[in-house]
């Protein structure tokens, strides 16, 4: 084997144990076990995105410290987005997908690490907001509308 051979042989393992480690999420319960399981794959650890495709998680903190936002920030993880979110001055086309099959204590969670992730000063989600928010049939076009304007 030559030495350039086994350089690029290495750079790949190392690539693919880094991609292994960002897709693993740990085990059990709690708000970081929630959000890497359902969440982290495509918006990173930190929630900063994946630049061109999956939209970084900025501006959840903001939108969640209105009634409005929290209702969209709920409402697009359960129905999910189509494309077209712009966040930051950017467009992701990527739609993201529903996760209506999460219990409502679980999607609270993993809402509530993305505030912690930001050092968001938002209240808390709670199973119940959640809950009350279920029963609302809305598309995933419908739910883009509904976004607050962000500054």
């Amino acid at each position: 084997m030559r030495p350039p051979f086994l350089l690029g042989l290495l750079l790949l393992l190392a690539a693919l144990a880094l991609l292994a480690a960002r897709l693993s999420p740990p085990r059990g319960g709690g708000e970081a076990a929630a959000y890497a399981r359902h969440c982290q794959a495509c918006h990173g650890p930190s929630g900063e995105g994946v630049a061109g495709i999956y939209p970084p998680l900025s501006e959840v903190g903001f939108l969640a410290a209105s009634p409005e936002g929290r209702a969209y920030l709920v409402q697009s993880v359960l129905r999910g987005l189509p494309g077209g979110l712009v966040v930051e001055g950017t467009a992701y086309r990527v739609p993201m997908p529903g996760f209506s099959r999460l219990r409502d204590a679980e999607l609270a969670a993993a809402l509530n690490h993305v505030l912690a992730l930001l050092g968001a000063e938002a209240a808390p989600f709670t199973p119940e907001e959640v809950q009350a928010l279920r029963g609302e049939a809305l598309s995933p076009q419908e739910v883009l509308r509904s976004r607050p304007p962000v500054p």
